[in-house]
């Protein structure tokens, strides 16, 4: 029982390692999750999906007891925020409304579930929303920046 106990302390260490900290956020179309700050007149923030890995789109992801926590690290800190309507956009403060759990796949990939019970999508035409189930639209891959 004591083995089983620290196997599996080792194996949450690992997946927090692998998981938490300075991250690019892939999809399985090669694109590359995005914080987009438009300043016409009005504070208001978007999140997409580009072709390339520059300063927007890197992220930091923060552990936050057995949730996550998506954020920007560059312009205005900014958390990933998962709506009912199936719509993601970006919020000042992380409450509990914007955490997420992430899972590994049994590809190496990951995938995101919000607190509404569906998982962040990345969809070819670049546009970010939520699912209900996993699919390859809803796996990424974390690199670092």
């Amino acid at each position: 029982m004591r083995i089983l106990l620290v196997l599996a302390s080792i194996a949450v260490i690992a997946l927090g390692s692998s998981l938490v900290g300075p991250r690019y956020i892939k999809s399985t179309h090669g694109t590359y999750l995005r914080a987009v700050y438009c300043n016409s007149g009005s504070d208001s923030f978007m999140v997409d999906m580009t072709s390339h890995a520059k300063a927007c789109e890197q992220w930091r992801i923060e552990r936050r007891g057995d949730k996550i926590s998506i954020r920007t690290v560059n312009g205005p800190i900014r958390y990933l925020r998962a709506h009912s309507d199936k719509s993601v956009d970006l919020a000042e403060s992380a409450a509990s409304g914007l955490l997420w759990d992430a899972y590994q796949n049994a590809d190496g990939s990951w995938s995101f579930r919000s607190v509404h019970g569906s998982y962040l999508r990345a969809q070819p035409s670049g546009r970010v929303s939520l699912q209900s189930h996993v699919g390859a639209d809803e796996k990424f891959t974390l690199e670092l920046w």
